[in-house]
């Protein structure tokens, strides 16, 4: 069951010395049910990486957040996108905000060229297959996506073994785009 599976997930990344040292705060790593799919998903996200932007407030947006994902076994996503999540209107309505859009869009560029600068796709199978053409869509989503190579009936512990160590390669690199787009201290 995936939410027995993401619970555990959840308590060992709270536990995790290596994230408290790179700095997430363990209320961050979140368990949530209402994934796009209906289905639980986690996330990992860290106060520095969300920049506040008022270019979207009349949409309910209030700026851009990386945070990273799993929305099923086995899955790990870094993630850019118009922060809070709204309904699909309002992203249709995010388009008369091109500023807004071109933080988006240069966030993500800016993660994808430094880790593939750093070797992510060959380190971490980091890759951008099902990543939009267009990272400033307001649908995009997606920087990278980890394939980690487990089998399906792996436990959370191997789950954990895989994307630590893809955190801690990757949150640096996040955290040095974030600071030059304007976001908060690491």
């Amino acid at each position: 069951m995936a939410s027995g599976y993401f619970n555990r997930v959840q308590s060992l990344l709270k536990a995790s010395p290596k994230l408290a040292e790179l700095g997430f705060p363990a209320e961050m790593v979140e368990v949530w049910g209402k994934g796009a799919d209906h289905n639980d998903l986690l996330q990992v996200k860290k106060p520095s990486w969300r920049i506040h932007a008022d270019d979207g407030l009349s949409l309910g947006y209030e700026g851009i957040e990386v945070h990273c994902e799993a929305c099923r076994r086995g899955h790990w996503v870094i993630h850019c996108e118009l922060w809070p999540r709204r309904d699909k209107a309002a992203k249709v309505a995010a388009h008369r905000f091109p500023d807004l859009l071109a933080l988006n869009g240069g966030i993500t560029t800016g993660i994808r060229e430094l880790g593939a600068s750093l070797g992510w796709p060959v380190d971490h199978g980091a890759h951008t297959n099902r990543a939009r053409a267009d990272p400033s869509d307001p649908s995009s989503l997606i920087v990278y996506t980890f394939e980690l190579g487990l089998p399906q009936s792996h436990h959370p512990e191997q789950f954990i073994e895989r994307i630590v160590p893809t955190i801690g390669a990757t949150a640096p690199t996040i955290d040095e785009v974030m600071q030059d787009s304007g976001g908060g201290e690491s």
